[in-house]
């Protein structure tokens, strides 16, 4: 199953919920950590940009002594991150 990710709530340069909103309607909505929950049990995530750009798949950075496990997507560099750069979740 894949599922469409429109819009983040972020705190800082942290993803901490993504979902799909269709005009004002909330679609559905999670933590990252259901996210990354979800992601490896086998569901797959792709980010929609508003401008038209083609979807993009989102990924779970595996986490490391110094940081926890993270949604980015395979299109990011180190100071682009296109999951940041969706519209904001109320």
């Amino acid at each position: 199953m894949v599922v469409v990710i429109t819009h983040v709530k972020k705190r800082g340069n942290r993803i901490i919920e993504i979902g799909e909103k269709l005009g004002r309607i909330e679609i559905w909505r999670k933590t990252a950590n259901e996210a990354i929950a979800l992601y490896r049990a086998g569901m797959r995530f792709v980010l929609k940009p508003k401008d038209g750009e083609h979807a993009v798949e989102v990924i779970v950075q595996p986490s490391t002594l110094q940081t926890d496990a993270e949604l980015r997507t395979v299109a990011d560099k180190a100071f682009d991150r296109k999951l940041l750069a969706l519209p904001e979740l109320d």
